[in-house]
């Protein structure tokens, strides 16, 4: 269930309330109220998987598909100071993860990750750093038969870019046509990157073959694969997070949720967050 809207302000304040009353409920020893702190109810009936951060990496709040996470840096030599880290510090509400270097993700796998059936992938995330012009950061990317990515590359001999760009990527899976999809070639213009300034990433699989790409909300970039649509042959199923960026709140969603639902969503917890 999910609001209209013209009920999305008496539903965000009805999450609100579920959100601070139920420390207070465990505290006074009664039963825990059936929801996941900072999952809206109009996606509590289609969690994956959805790991806060507030214990080890493994301790996920939700796991229904048993997704496992992995420690493999997979870049060649990392030293082992950069692997991800669970922080107190910062956390979107209470700890958060820290994942200090792209080339030591944090990771998951599993064949439930395909994107040949519906998903959405949600999370939040802010730099450690101002973003400088020729600075970047990589959001996620999905590898197996092919390689699918959303990230930002800085200025310089790459796509001759002037300023930090959006990127959304689909590579090398036979049969379909490579997308080298340049969504925004001036995100400073656009987006507050500053250091721990949160922003929300949502990236929805549809019927095999579109993805749509959003950002605080909006959509920003949406594709459809030309040649053929993604299959299980394909084997995506290694789900990785880059950096260095703060992340938290990570939500994957075994349905392919519409825009205002994931809209409804970010201002709900932004709502959350000017009451904590």
């Amino acid at each position: 269930m999910r609001p209209t809207t013209g009920a999305a302000q008496t539903w965000s304040f009805a999450w609100l309330l579920l959100f601070c009353l139920a420390p207070a409920a465990r505290t006074l020893g009664e039963e825990e109220p059936p929801f996941v702190r900072c999952v809206p109810p109009w996606f509590s009936d289609c969690v994956a998987y959805h790991n806060a951060f507030e214990g080890s990496l493994d301790q996920a709040d939700v796991n229904t598909e048993q997704i496992p996470v992995v420690r493999d840096a997979r870049r060649g030599e990392v030293d082992a100071k950069l692997a991800p880290v669970v922080t107190p510090e910062h956390g979107l509400f209470g700890q958060g993860l820290f994942v200090q270097d792209w080339r030591a993700p944090f990771m998951v796998r599993s064949p439930a990750l395909s994107p040949h059936r519906p998903l959405t992938l949600s999370f939040w995330w802010a730099l450690p750093q101002d973003l400088k012009v020729d600075g970047g950061y990589m959001l996620f990317e999905y590898t197996g038969g092919g390689y699918i990515g959303l990230f930002c590359r800085g200025k310089g001999e790459w796509c001759a870019l002037q300023r930090p760009a959006g990127v959304f990527q689909i590579y090398y899976f036979p049969g379909i046509q490579n997308v080298n999809g340049i969504y925004d070639y001036d995100l400073l213009a656009h987006q507050d990157l500053r250091a721990g300034v949160w922003h929300h990433s949502a990236v929805v699989s549809r019927q095999a073959r579109t993805a749509q790409v959003y950002t605080d909300g909006k959509l920003v970039f949406e594709v459809t694969t030309s040649g053929r649509d993604f299959t299980e042959q394909d084997a995506l199923q290694s789900l990785a997070f880059g950096g260095p960026l703060y992340m938290d709140e990570l939500l994957i969603l075994n349905r392919a949720v519409e825009g205002d639902m994931i809209a409804d969503y970010v201002q709900g917890i932004e709502r959350l967050r000017e009451y904590q």
